[in-house]
């Protein structure tokens, strides 16, 4: 049976907010969207308290580090900013002392987004059986095994291991991966048909380590007894990736910070898909991503919280608004199209999400408003939403 819902405002992200705006839905598709006088009397009604919305997209998280909050909340206190490697290290100092809790708290943490309105996720780990996380969640979680390796005589056992997992398979950064594993896992991302995401110039360190030089990812190499395998490819990571042949429109490229024009040109016309963990880069202090340079370049970034351990808060709300105190230029509309739009077309899933259309499914979100008079308004209180007590998710 078809549903019309009446709501105060429809966003429908591909054309400007509508007040008094409807929705028809039938089938947990939508029917027909646009003003309420035009689509009233032709099906049931019901009436929504706000505006409504596409659900939000999560681009990029770790939802396994979700037990290890305490290494944000330490590393916003006493962390040197930039510095990837210490981060890093205390990472892997907390991972060995995990609790084993480390389900359950990812569990809670996938419970949180869902409530906040987040209706797509893609999920980054380490392990095989967290993949198993979204299992029963509201959530439709997109899981991607991460692999490493940075010594190039290993890849091809790597990339044996990656064949023969039963999920799909990503590199996690130039600065931790050979040249072979990550096109190897590319070229076996491409067979599955599957999203290809890595971090990419995430820290000015990234740069130090590929360009040659000795830094602090270089004494990190070191203590690992990695520096001597590792082969620098003296060139930016942007530049690298697009040589090793792995940019295209289904690899999505997180973090982006140290990039100039050139690079971004690059991405925008290999196609590649950018996510931005604005909040993230803040806590770490390794700079701001050019969102309005990729904006300008033709490139609507999606928006990623990345993990509890680099993020005080998994809220992709903040996310939007970290976006708008870095760039206050950029229209709100736009953000918001980051969060949903953005994130469904970096997950190759625009035709079903990220816009309200007819067609579409029906992956709606409600959020109350406390007294919004026009669009300006409408979207500037829509910004400032900083819990979940305000979304409601439409039940079609």
């Amino acid at each position: 049976m078809a549903v019309l819902y009446r709501c105060h405002w429809l966003l429908p992200i591909v054309t400007p907010p509508i007040a008094d705006g409807a929705v028809i839905v039938a089938d947990g598709r939508i029917a027909a969207a646009g003003r309420y006088r035009d689509l009233r009397g032709g099906a049931g009604e019901r009436e929504i308290d706000g505006v409504l919305l596409p659900s939000l997209v999560n681009c990029h998280a770790h939802l396994e580090l979700s037990s290890l909050g305490g290494v944000a909340r330490s590393w916003t206190a006493n962390g040197r900013a930039g510095d990837l490697a210490g981060w890093i290290r205390s990472l892997l100092a907390a991972r060995a002392e995990q609790a084993d809790d480390r389900g359950q708290a990812a569990q809670a943490a996938l419970a949180g987004m869902h409530r906040e309105g987040v209706g797509l996720l893609v999920d980054i780990g380490n392990l095989p059986e967290s993949g198993r996380i979204a299992d029963d969640a509201g959530v439709k979680v997109s899981f991607l095994l991460e692999k490493l390796g940075v010594d190039e005589q290993k890849a091809e056992s790597l990339l044996n291991d990656a064949a023969n997992e039963s999920c799909a398979v990503t590199a996690h950064a130039p600065y931790s991966c050979s040249g072979a594993l990550i096109r190897g896992l590319k070229t076996l991302s491409r067979t599955r048909d599957g999203l290809f995401s890595i971090h990419l110039a995430e820290s000015e360190q990234e740069l130090i380590l590929l360009a040659g030089d000795r830094g602090p990812l270089h004494d990190f190499l070191a203590e690992r007894g990695l520096a001597d395998v590792y082969t620098a490819p003296r060139r930016h990571p942007v530049t690298w990736l697009d040589e090793l042949g792995v940019l295209d429109p289904t690899t999505l490229c997180v973090h982006c910070v140290q990039m100039g024009t050139a690079e971004i040109e690059l991405l925008a016309r290999r196609g590649a898909k950018i996510c931005l963990c604005p909040v993230s880069n803040r806590t770490l202090g390794v700079g701001e991503a050019p969102v309005q340079a990729m904006l300008a370049a033709g490139i609507l970034p999606g928006l990623g919280t990345d993990s509890l351990a680099s993020n005080p808060q998994l809220s992709l709300w903040n996310e939007l608004r970290e976006v708008q105190n870095l760039a206050p230029a950029i229209d709100p509309a736009t953000i918001i199209a980051m969060g949903t739009l953005g994130g469904a077309r970096a997950l190759g899933l625009e035709n079903d999400y990220g816009t309200i259309e007819p067609g579409k499914a029906a992956s709606l979100i409600s959020v109350r408003l406390d007294g919004a008079t026009g669009a300006e308004s409408m979207l500037a209180e829509l910004l400032s939403t900083t819990t979940g007590d305000k979304v409601q998710w439409l039940q079609p």
